[in-house]
């Protein structure tokens, strides 16, 4: 996998990833896995949530808890809405783990490993696929919010990202 994102966002993602898995092994919590929604909305709708040509600077503030970032694909016109968080089983490192680890002991790419090996490898993992794309431009949350309700309205949107005529 590798992901383009806008540069600022990126930054964002890569910071956010790598806080959510500092804050896992601190709870010594291991196997968890990035869920990444991501939607790609045509033109007109981009102008009609207010997507613009101009990159934001600052970081965006979405709700608590919502990790999503936009951008505007400069090449297409279309609206990029992603949403990342962190999913599954988000297990303990028992003693019964710590076992696993010495059974396990001779697989290359070991799932069964300390919270901070693991934590620090989920961080590095998404730090080196998550690429920089200069043809996003990163929007503010207001055209996330914007989108998202937009999506949910009445209007629905066929695979392509279409309006479906009603």
């Amino acid at each position: 996998l590798k992901l383009g994102l806008a540069e600022t966002a990126r930054q964002e993602v890569v910071k956010q990833i790598s806080a959510d898995a500092d804050w896992l092994i601190s709870q010594s919590i291991m196997d968890y896995s990035l869920l990444i929604a991501i939607r790609r909305l045509p033109p007109d709708v981009a102008k009609s949530c207010g997507a613009g040509p101009l990159p934001v600077a600052a970081p965006t503030s979405a709700p608590p808890g919502l990790h999503r970032w936009a951008m505007l694909d400069k090449a297409t016109g279309e609206l990029v809405v992603i949403h990342m968080g962190i999913i599954d089983f988000l297990q303990p490192w028992t003693m019964s783990k710590v076992a696993a680890m010495y059974i396990k002991s001779f697989e290359f790419n070991k799932a069964t490993v300390p919270p901070p090996h693991y934590g620090q490898r989920f961080a590095k993992h998404f730090q080196d696929r998550l690429k920089e794309d200069a043809n996003l431009v990163q929007q503010p949350e207001t055209v996330a919010a914007a989108a998202e309700s937009r999506c949910s309205a009445d209007e629905e949107l066929d695979a392509k990202g279409q309006l479906l005529e009603t």
